[in-house]
Formats: C-alpha cells, structure tokens, sequence
C-alpha cells in the first residue's frame, strides 16, 4: 500500500477510509490523537517480557510496537461503532455511504477461499466448514473475520448481513490469563445468531 500510495498506511487510511466514513475513534497510536481517545482504551498488559510497564494506548503487538506502532497486522485501535461502519462497507460490496471505498472484487478476494491448506481469504480469516470456529456454530459458512490477540473479534456474516464485534481484554494483567477466549467468543456469536433468529 505505502508502495503503490506514497504514503504510510495509517496516513493513507485515515484520509481515504476512516475520515470520510465517520471512523472517528480508528488510529494507530492513538497516544498521538489526544486523551479524547486514549481515556477511553484500558490497558492491555502489565510487559515484564519488553518492561514496557503498563502498555496502554499503543500497539500491544511488540512486532508493531517496534514499528513505531504501524503495521498491517497488528496496533490499529477502533470502537465497535466504528467497525460496524467498516463491517457495512465490506457487507455492502466496497460502498458506505454514497461513495465506494473498494472495489467488490477486492472485497470478494478478501473474504474468499483462497488456498486448498487453510480456510483463509486474503486478509480475513473464514469460519471453518468443519470442527469447531470461534464464529460459533449459528452463523453461515460464508462467514469471515479478524481475530486480535488481546482478546477482540469480528465475524461478518454476509448471508444473515450481521456483523458481531467483541472488543475484549484477556491479556491484562498478564497475558497468562483469558485462556477461555475462543469458547467465549462462540458463544457470544451464537447468543446473537440466536437473539437474531426469534
């Protein structure tokens, strides 16, 4: 993207995604925003691996933390009714609002099978067709998302047009806790599947 675009990918999305959609809460180190934001994100962990101390308001990923906090994969911080905006656009083909911000083949190639190994599209992962998924076992087989280590999800189910968004914190104090996540997190999708369904 910073190839193709000229600039860093967290200058580029906030001014061609995120600003226009309204995605007021979405940034990479939102420590740079202003307290606004930063008050309201809990810590994540207590680092004694880097001594980082306390790690709040930045990316919890040391591979993105020693990105200067900007990486594809991991640090970018968001709000549930911000990811419902970006899980909207990815349901409506690329649009939100009156202007499309991808293409719908690029979102079809995000969110399809792409390889015979795994259950992965390019850039989402896709509930398993088989065996256990934290998507729950209520949602559809075309049912794709995005797991964070620190304990959130997103499961965009493109036939029931819902999207279920878990921002979580398992890893604070220590990292050792929240073993449970992804029953839990199953169970919270199937909890909407179910609420949805009467």
């Amino acid at each position: 993207m910073e190839e193709v675009s000229s600039s860093r990918i967290d200058q580029y999305l906030r001014g061609q995604m995120f600003y226009s959609m309204g995605m007021n809460s979405t940034h990479f180190n939102p420590q740079n925003v202003g307290r606004w934001v930063t008050n309201r994100i809990p810590p994540t962990e207590i680092d004694d691996i880097f001594h980082r101390g306390t790690v709040q308001a930045v990316a919890h990923d040391e591979r993105a933390y020693f990105m200067d906090g900007i990486a594809g994969h991991a640090g970018l911080f968001s709000s549930t009714t911000d990811l419902a905006k970006y899980a909207q656009m990815l349901l409506n083909g690329g649009y939100y609002g009156t202007r499309q911000y991808l293409s719908p083949e690029t979102v079809r190639s995000f969110i399809s099978h792409q390889s015979p190994i795994n259950q992965r599209g390019f850039g989402f992962d896709r509930k398993s067709d088989e065996g256990f998924s934290t998507a729950g076992t209520l949602t559809g087989l075309n049912t794709f998302g995005h797991l964070g280590f620190t304990g959130t999800s997103m499961w965009i189910d493109p036939d029931e047009n819902i999207a279920i968004i878990l921002l979580t914190n398992r890893t604070y104090p220590s990292r050792d806790f929240g073993a449970r996540i992804s029953e839990i997190r199953a169970k919270i999708s199937d909890t909407v599947m179910k609420s949805i369904a009467e």
